[in-house]
């Protein structure tokens, strides 16, 4: 049996490293495609 069964300790701080940094390159990623949606409202009366 391999060890992959083994759960990898991670701490808080590990965790919250890694999102930052996961936010940090999507924030400098261009979009590659847009969807432009209008949005109509009508008065309820």
């Amino acid at each position: 049996m391999s060890g992959l069964s083994k759960k990898p300790s991670v701490t808080k701080a590990d965790w919250l490293q890694a999102t930052v940094e996961t936010v940090v390159l999507l924030s400098h990623k261009n979009a590659d495609t847009h969807i432009n949606i209008n949005v109509e409202f009508e008065d309820e009366e």
